[in-house]
């Protein structure tokens, strides 16, 4: 898996490298690639599924349907931005159907990590909880600080300035639960699950807040180096659901 995630990712950065200098070319890359990329690790996330069986009553089972049912929802939403650009030829889908997609997505994902550490809340540490809330508040404030200068410029649009603000906000929702199970779990057999997974997600907001910013300013297009951040956080999940997978088969 992970020489597979290496030369995936040497690929991409390949072609996104080499393409700058061919919009055509980097159009229908970024748009097959994008898809592709979100797929791996809904993908993995079904294996973990399948080891619990969906008629089973055990909360893993619901953990890791709802799990899927987010990645799935995000994979619609790369497809839905595809058919738009590649198929309708919308220069820049946003918002759009995609993006429905895409936020709906995080309400199960975030579902999905609650689940897991519910039963284990009670060895949350106040210094876990309150330094979990507290990179998340000092991100969400860094994210404001970037945004509010290109979002809520002369001519922003009201609905892009809902979505620019709506997804590192959500990202950061995503990321805080992801850091409490990581405080819980580490060191431990599955810790290398939640560090991929924080990465992963980390990856995104860093990809979200420059989508945001680029597109506020109107300088983003389909193939812009930022995306290389979205395909890091979806190697980094795919990596910490492989690890998981990994860890249930040692049990």
């Amino acid at each position: 898996m992970y020489i597979f995630v290496i030369l995936w990712l040497a690929a991409v950065f390949v072609a996104y490298f080499f393409g700058q200098g061919d919009q055509t070319f980097l159009l229908f890359a970024s748009n097959i690639i994008s898809p592709a990329s979100a797929f791996f690790p809904a993908f993995c996330s079904l294996t973990l599924l399948r080891r619990y069986g969906i008629s089973s009553k055990d909360r893993f089972t619901r953990v890791w349907l709802y799990l899927a049912v987010g990645l799935f929802l995000w994979v619609l939403g790369e497809i839905t931005w595809s058919v738009y650009t590649l198929v309708l030829s919308v220069s820049l889908p946003y918002p759009s159907v995609a993006d429905v997609f895409w936020i709906v997505g995080y309400l199960p994902l975030v579902v999905a990590l609650l689940l897991y550490i519910a039963p284990f809340k009670g060895a949350l540490s106040l210094k876990s909880i309150l330094s979990a809330v507290t990179v998340a508040l000092l991100a969400d404030a860094a994210v404001f600080f970037v945004l509010i200068g290109p979002v809520f410029g002369p001519s922003a649009d009201p609905a892009e300035r809902l979505f620019d603000f709506a997804y590192p906000i959500l990202d950061m929702m995503l990321l805080g639960v992801s850091i409490a199970g990581m405080f819980l779990f580490l060191p431990g057999r599955i810790s290398r699950f939640w560090v991929w997974l924080n990465l992963g997600f980390i990856f995104i907001v860093i990809a979200d807040v420059l989508f945001s910013y680029y597109s506020a300013l109107g300088t983003y297009y389909d193939g812009h180096p930022l995306e290389l951040f979205y395909f890091l956080g979806d190697a980094a999940m795919l990596l910490g659901l492989y690890e998981h997978t990994r860890a249930l088969h040692a049990d």
